[in-house]
């Protein structure tokens, strides 16, 4: 269980009983200021811990992680990693614009299916005669890396269309997520809304990022991959019963 945003065990500090303190987590400021920059820092961007942020471990957290009178010598930094777990992971796979790269249909229905056929392809030894066939000098390598390394990323790793409104306007002004931009919901991204494949479920997602955190958000995520829920047949469902 998350106890603090920067890391520290609350139920090991000596300060807990000694200050009746029930940890940043549950109160609005620190028994020892009135404001813990770390902890405006964390929750400035909706995140659960400092584990959860793509600048982890920052400046800010490694003065107060090796600060020679208060700090642990790091110790909350490596409790932060073990928070962090997978969810650190799957972020990489979160958008700019909400959406999570796998629940693409590519990515759960393609990319799982071209392994198999490479597979078999492979044992049935097309590689030895692909150049013979037409076409097969292109197909090969492509049925190739798709199977062992998938078709993308996400945006985040450079993937999908560089020219996308959304992240160049996420990326010129630092932030992880439209959805904890302060300008959210802007022209750009109702535009966008109009035309992605998720948009059934886009508005609701970034409601719950911004209410509830990156944990929630996560959660979600990973209940719906655990279905092989995809964005374009839930937009079809949604398609069927309009009509």
């Amino acid at each position: 269980m998350v106890e603090s945003r920067c890391g520290i065990v609350c139920n090991k500090c000596e300060y807990r009983k000694k200050m009746n303190c029930a940890g940043c987590v549950h109160i609005e400021k620190p028994f020892w200021g009135d404001a813990c920059p770390v902890k405006d820092c964390c929750e400035g961007k909706g995140l659960e811990h400092c584990g959860m942020c793509s600048d982890f471990p920052c400046d800010l957290l490694n003065q107060f992680a090796y600060d020679k009178e208060q700090g642990d010598d790091g110790k909350r930094i490596e409790q932060c990693k073990k928070w962090a777990g997978d969810k650190s992971l799957k972020k990489r796979y979160a958008c700019y614009c909400g959406l999570y790269c796998e629940h693409c249909a590519v990515k759960v229905k393609v990319e799982p299916a071209a392994r198999v056929l490479y597979d078999e392809m492979k044992k049935a030894g097309f590689e030895e005669v692909i150049n013979y066939i037409p076409g097969g000098d292109g197909f090969w390598p492509f049925l190739k890396s798709m199977a062992e390394s998938g078709v993308c990323v996400s945006c985040k790793d450079g993937s999908g269309n560089p020219g996308c409104a959304i992240r160049i306007c996420a990326k010129e002004k630092d932030v992880e997520m439209c959805a904890l931009c302060g300008e959210y919901p802007c022209d750009k991204f109702n535009a966008f809304l109009k035309t992605t494949v998720g948009y059934s479920v886009l508005e609701k997602d970034n409601a719950l990022l911004r209410d509830k955190g990156w944990g929630a958000w996560l959660e979600l995520q990973a209940t719906r991959r655990a279905a092989g829920f995809t964005y374009s047949e839930e937009n079809s469902e949604n398609n069927k019963n309009k009509g």
